[in-house]
């Protein structure tokens, strides 16, 4: 019909309206105007061309992954990936693959549909960063916070429990000679204030274990750990843990309040009565971290129990490392965290 081969030829050449076809070995049979002007190739360098000889390197693999999935079973799928072209410009596009069959439903190939979104993409890896941004400020807020309220903690509340304990021993004495019984509630008054003392000292390290004079990591860990253990009454143990992880302080932040986390999960969530944390050099230089509890296992939905997931793997991604809880064979949970070498020295 004339008047829809009419509408057919304005639609292949409009320039805003990318369209590929393949046979059914995937190589290129036909494109349209605007293919050529996207991709900066000719329309005889385009036939007979395999269509990821144009897909960005970093990209190469997912978009392999799926046309390797629709030749083994043709359908019709979507895909985001980058294109380089001649001049290497790099541009995005969004790419509506549509599996042709003939009567018989032998498969023909693939017609493509391929709208640019660079600009959109542009704008998206933008606003991107300025939230990621804008969390990472948020997030540092708020460990000043929790240093400054450890500091406090330490230099003043407990400076003055230390004075009244002080003076209790000296009633305690004075008393001691005058009314042994008033010494010895004296006495019991003084052992609770030293147990207020060091519950004390072990929040404020808790809040600020890195800025009170240690600045270092491995040290840190293992107050932690003993804290856990005589709170909580919770064996913890630990194999391969580094003494210097060799973090700046920012850095041994996040991998402190990380492992921080997973403890109270362990322990709060899953119940675990025993904790192992092992640490693991790879070959590549970077360094696997592990906690893994014997307590009773992961929550259905993780994501609503509570458990500053999102946050864990948000401080992970701050360290340009990669975070994973998962159920651990034999019960129980084990949290992975991956770093890569890059992170584990202090940059100069």
């Amino acid at each position: 019909m004339p008047q829809d081969a009419g509408i057919l030829h304005t639609l292949l050449n409009a320039p805003e309206l990318m369209v590929w076809m393949t046979d059914e070995r995937h190589l290129c049979v036909y494109v349209n105007p605007a293919v050529l002007n996207y991709s900066g190739k000719r329309a005889d360098e385009m036939m007979g061309l395999d269509w990821m000889s144009i897909v960005h390197p970093d990209d190469l693999e997912s978009v392999q992954r799926n046309h390797a999935a629709a030749r083994e079973r043709p359908h019709n799928f979507r895909q985001e990936y980058r294109v380089v072209t001649p001049d290497g410009e790099v541009r995005w596009a969004l790419d509506l693959c549509i599996a042709r069959f003939d009567r018989r439903k032998k498969f023909l190939g693939y017609i493509g549909v391929v709208t640019d979104i660079t600009e959109q993409k542009r704008e998206e890896l933008q606003l991107r960063a300025q939230r990621r941004e804008l969390e990472a400020q948020l997030l540092e807020i708020s460990d000043r916070e929790q240093r400054r309220l450890g500091q406090d903690l330490h230099d003043g509340l407990s400076q003055r429990l230390l004075a009244l304990a002080l003076k209790g021993d000296a009633l305690q004495e004075d008393l001691a000679r005058k009314n042994p019984k008033a010494a010895a509630a004296a006495g019991r008054i003084v052992a609770e204030v030293n147990r207020a003392i060091r519950e004390t000292r072990e929040i404020s390290r808790s809040l600020a274990p890195i800025a009170l004079g240690k600045n270092r990591l491995g040290p840190a860990l293992q107050e932690l750990f003993h804290y856990v253990r005589r709170q909580f009454r919770v064996a913890v143990r630990t194999r391969g843990l580094p003494r210097d992880f060799g973090l700046d302080l920012d850095a041994s932040v996040h991998l402190y309040r990380i492992v921080q986390e997973a403890l109270t999960n362990a322990v709060r969530h899953g119940r675990a009565k025993r904790i192992e944390i092992s640490a693991r050099k790879e070959k590549n230089g970077g360094l696997t971290l592990k906690v893994r509890d014997r307590g009773k296992g992961l929550p259905r939905r993780i994501g609503g129990s509570g458990m500053g997931l999102a946050t864990m793997r948000y401080r992970a991604e701050l360290l340009g490392g990669a975070l994973d809880l998962r159920p651990a064979a034999g019960g129980g949970a084990e949290l992975c965290l991956a770093l890569p070498a890059r992170t584990k020295r202090n940059p100069r």
